[in-house]
């Protein structure tokens, strides 16, 4: 703003003196009779120089002024860069912060539901106490905990919790049901408004259907060897999902070991 003031001074100021050197040259003219040539010619020349002199004065001041822009704008860029850039850095790190935290707080939780499942003992046992362990975590109201039999390459009712039935659950092959699309593709299904009596549960309440499920492999060297099958009330979000599957990462070779075992 102080530039442009300036610019426009300058050229009020070269109008003025312009104005009064045409002034003095008429003025000059029509007293040409009064004083002798040689004296009007140096006063003609004299203003006609003041003319010359403040049009050059007028453009070295636009020229300086056009470079002080410049320079400017090229600052104001370079801070404005230096901000996006400030910006960008600070919002990386808040990023990997963020990153960080929830790392530490799925292994916190991950510790938690493992910490009191001790490895030397039974399949069934391992797999009643994990999915009751889930369900304090993330309000399960319903588990079940299939393993492989690689003898038959069938996957086997290992474990269960909160799950009541008179009829005996089938063993499944790879792509057969929801649960055998999730081990063959061995990547998680979520299913949300599971249809109605779909899932069943039992209390001394009466019975009720959840209306979510997530079933996820557990995987080991590229080969599926637990499906897990999990109902609540409550909607899984996509961190859960990925905390599921850290856990999956984190008890395979456990599973893998009992598996042998038994």
């Amino acid at each position: 703003m102080k530039l442009h003031t300036k610019s426009a001074t300058s050229i009020v100021l070269f109008v003025i003196i312009l104005i009064s050197s045409v002034f003095f040259i008429v003025q000059a003219l029509s007293l040409q009779k009064v004083i002798n040539k040689p004296t009007l010619l140096l006063f003609i020349a004299y203003s006609i120089a003041i003319v010359v002199i403040s049009f050059v004065f007028h453009l070295l001041l636009r020229k300086k002024n056009a470079t002080i822009n410049s320079l400017h704008e090229q600052n104001d860029r370079i801070f404005q860069q230096m901000e996006k850039n400030t910006y960008e850095d600070i919002n990386q790190q808040t990023k990997e912060e963020l990153q960080r935290q929830l790392e530490m707080n799925r292994e916190t939780r991950i510790n938690k539901i493992l910490h009191n499942i001790p490895v030397e003992q039974k399949l069934q046992t391992y797999a009643e106490r994990f999915l009751a362990n889930l369900s304090k975590e993330f309000e399960i109201v319903q588990g079940l905990f299939f393993v492989k039999n690689f003898s038959t390459q069938t996957f086997t009712l290992a474990g269960s919790y909160a799950f009541f039935t008179q009829n005996k659950i089938e063993d499944f092959k790879l792509g057969e049901g929801l649960t055998g699309q999730v081990a063959y593709s061995k990547r998680s299904l979520h299913v949300s408004n599971v249809p109605e009596g779909y899932i069943t549960i039992l209390s001394g309440l009466g019975s009720s259907s959840p209306r979510n499920l997530l079933i996820f492999p557990i995987i080991d060297n590229d080969e599926t060897i637990v499906v897990v099958e999990l109902a609540s009330f409550r909607d899984f979000d996509d961190d859960s999902e990925q905390f599921f599957a850290k856990l999956a990462e984190r008890i395979a070779p456990e599973i893998l070991k009992l598996i042998a075992k038994n």
